[in-house]
């Protein structure tokens, strides 16, 4: 469940990155989304919240630096390369990417 709020909770607020701080007015309007759809997933993920999931307005660059961290973190450069040639293998990665 924390991976699919996490996961939620990202892809709702990455378009709303403007690489500028929050206004007190943004903060409420965030809060307010997350409220909003949390009825939604809940239904979506057959599990009930147990507390309203954090929110917080982030810039384009603190994004993009947390998912490449995760990336990394999921996928150290040995395997990564052994899922690269895997797929390759099976030919679901053309050869020339690399």
């Amino acid at each position: 469940m924390r991976r699919f709020s996490c996961a939620w909770l990202l892809l709702a607020t990455a378009p709303a990155c403007r690489g500028q701080a929050p206004s007190h007015d943004e903060s409420v309007e965030i809060s307010r989304l997350v409220d909003s759809l949390m009825p939604a997933v809940e239904r979506a993920a057959g599990l009930k919240f147990k507390s309203t999931p954090a929110a917080a307005m982030r810039s384009r660059d603190q994004v993009k630096e947390y998912l490449l961290s995760k990336v990394r973190q999921e996928f150290p450069d040995a395997k990564l390369r052994g899922v690269e040639a895997a797929y390759k293998l099976l030919d679901l990665l053309p050869d020339s990417v690399a």
